[in-house]
């Protein structure tokens, strides 16, 4: 059983470095072979056979991940181990292919696949870079047409007084947490004091010290069954009881701060950043149409 067990770590960790290697093949040098062992000692960072891996090639490769593995490889540990990990790949690349299996045709079809995912992802990065950038008069349209998407949020400033009453509670309980809601809500209605009675009520043990005080928050911060009646509140108003997952609560809105309309200096480089990505979308489709009748294209 430990040997299954080994061998089994032994494939989960070559299917991982298989990933791992994949995700750089779409900028990296090939994969399938080293390089001719004709450069200087000092570029080299690893030698299997006749072949080596060079500084260079290596620097590609690690440019193809997210800056933050890119900042993990700057550790010279992990570095090393990376380079393990792709002489592994290498190295039983090439003995695949003495054993001829590239030729295998369902291979070779999946060989082919992956050379022109690589090539089309090539082919459009360099395409879109003649795509020009959007000038202010673009910047500004999009601006204008997208205008109620730029909007800062409802905020309020509220207390509350929470009496729990879980959502499994037996009928009893839920009655009895009501009243309890209710007692409170009559007493704040009668002019009583929201910090003392929070005290008093409430069982929100974070926020009974300091009369029920919620901070500011928007509604998205909190579950719908308690955003939905406090931001239909206004500034001052007290609600009467309601029920959410958590028992009874009795608000105070204390601050309603309105959304407001964000300006464009605000928020340029969203802005810049959504219609680049919308004109590189709106090429890639053209593109691909113009190919697709260039070759002729037909699916039957």
């Amino acid at each position: 059983m430990k040997g299954n067990s080994n061998i089994r770590k032994c494939f989960f960790r070559l299917e991982f470095i298989v990933a791992l290697l994949v995700t750089t093949a779409f900028i990296s040098v090939p994969a399938a072979t080293g390089h001719a062992a004709d450069t200087g000692e000092k570029d080299v960072v690893a030698r299997w056979g006749s072949e080596v891996i060079t500084k260079s090639e290596l620097d590609i490769r690690i440019k193809a991940y997210p800056p933050e593995i890119q900042e993990r490889l700057k550790d010279p540990g992990q570095k090393k181990q990376y380079v393990e990990s792709l002489l592994q790949v290498l190295i039983t690349g090439a003995e695949a292919r003495e054993m001829k299996l590239d030729k295998d045709p369902e291979i070779a079809i999946r060989i082919d696949d992956m050379t022109n995912s690589i090539l089309l992802q090539a082919y459009m990065n360099k395409a879109i870079e003649s795509i020009p950038p959007p000038t202010d008069t673009d910047i500004e349209i999009f601006f204008e047409a997208h205008k109620n998407e730029y909007l800062t949020p409802v905020f309020i400033r509220a207390q509350h007084i929470l009496v729990e009453c879980k959502p499994d509670a037996t009928p009893a309980a839920q009655k009895a947490a009501e009243a309890r809601a209710q007692k409170a809500y009559k007493e704040l209605a009668a002019g009583g004091n929201f910090k003392k009675i929070a005290a008093k009520y409430s069982d929100d043990t974070e926020t009974k010290a300091t009369g029920g005080d919620l901070g500011l928050f928007q509604a998205e911060q909190m579950v719908p069954e308690f955003s939905q009646p406090v931001f239909s509140m206004k500034k001052g108003e007290l609600s009467k009881p309601f029920k959410t997952p958590f028992g009874f609560h009795i608000v105070l809105v204390n601050d309603l701060i309105p959304e407001r309309q964000m300006q464009l200096q605000d928020v340029r480089d969203d802005v810049v950043t959504r219609i680049d990505n919308q004109n590189r979308e709106t090429f890639i489709y053209s593109e691909l149409e113009r190919l697709k009748n260039k070759y002729k294209v037909e699916i039957y």
